[in-house]
């Protein structure tokens, strides 16, 4: 019998995957200069953007270690 939910896990990655992007390299976003964002009134610096990059690196791994690797939907 199929899996009715594995068709929904590859939109919710992709999605995660889009959001992750999204705030990690968005000129809004990614720290420059002098220039400090704010995010709903907390300071963006560089430790935040960093772990938005290892959140992003960590992703990928599981995707490709969980859904990937079994093939997809």
């Amino acid at each position: 019998m199929p899996n009715e939910r594995r068709p929904r896990a590859g939109w919710l990655w992709a999605t995660w995957f889009l959001l992750l992007v999204a705030l990690t390299y968005s000129p809004l976003l990614a720290p420059a200069g002098r220039h400090t964002p704010f995010v709903l009134g907390l300071p963006f610096t560089l430790f935040w953007w960093l772990l938005l990059t290892l959140a992003l690196l960590l992703s990928l791994y599981l995707f490709v270690a969980t859904y990937w690797r079994e093939g997809g939907p």
